[in-house]
């Protein structure tokens, strides 16, 4: 049995790792191309995001004076490639590019429970790290607002700390019952009443405002993951062998 388990968890990681290599080179591949067409502050977020020394952006630069590549490659040393003005270049870059990655997307989200905590966590990090313009998308992979039932009683506790109560009560209105006893197992007696009154009183609610609030809530649990090493990993229902 324990080989059969390994065996599993084996083409699970070789699957996932070659899926996230794929995003990678595609997103590499786009900025790349888009390096010959692009005016010089856009120029240097994108060599800043890809890392580029100057000789990799001269590469990339030939169509201008030496002058010009001086500036721009200058430019470029200004950034880092975690800077959002960075990711939000390449994210600009990338979104007009209309690259499909989704079967990638698919792989990863189906396999990476069965990869090992240790792997999932390495994998996702590196992912993060080298591929920051697709953290949301990858995020969703790791984690959906149904997850939140498997979330230790702690960590639901820190994460309400960190919530609007609204945006809570917005969620929670069209929610299974599963999600809302354990939301409201971890608030006061008080604090649930309130809660409830919000919930209650709510008339309406447009699927782009529910949608806002699903997104506030699940990258707010990523952002105490980086800000505060909330363990997401934990939860023993991901290991699904």
């Amino acid at each position: 049995m324990s080989d059969d388990l390994s065996v599993k968890s084996r083409k699970a990681q070789i699957m996932v790792s070659c899926a996230m290599q794929n995003i990678t080179k595609e997103i590499n591949k786009v900025l790349r191309e888009y390096l010959q067409q692009k005016h010089l502050d856009s120029l240097a977020k994108v060599i800043a995001y890809l890392e580029l020394d100057s000789t990799q952006a001269d590469d990339f630069l030939k169509i201008y004076d030496n002058d010009t590549r001086d500036k721009i490659f200058a430019r470029s040393k200004q950034f880092q490639k975690t800077d959002d003005s960075v990711i939000a270049e390449a994210d600009h870059v990338v979104k007009s590019a209309f690259i499909n990655c989704e079967e990638d997307y698919k792989i990863i989200k189906d396999n990476l429970p069965a990869t090992g905590r240790e792997f999932s966590e390495k994998a996702v990090h590196d992912f993060r790290a080298t591929t920051p313009v697709l953290k949301k998308k990858l995020d969703k992979c790791v984690f959906n607002i149904e997850d939140i039932v498997y979330l230790k009683d702690r960590d639901i506790q820190k994460i309400l700390r960190n919530l609007d109560r609204k945006e809570i009560a917005i969620i929670l209105k069209f929610e299974p019952d599963a999600i809302k006893n354990k939301i409201f197992r971890n608030l006061s007696e008080r604090a649930a009443k309130i809660l409830q009154e919000e919930i209650d009183l709510l008339g309406p609610i447009p699927q782009s405002k529910l949608n806002n609030a699903r997104s506030y809530f699940v990258n707010t649990i990523f952002r105490l993951e980086i800000d505060e090493g909330m363990d997401i990993f934990s939860r023993d229902s991901f290991w699904n062998f």
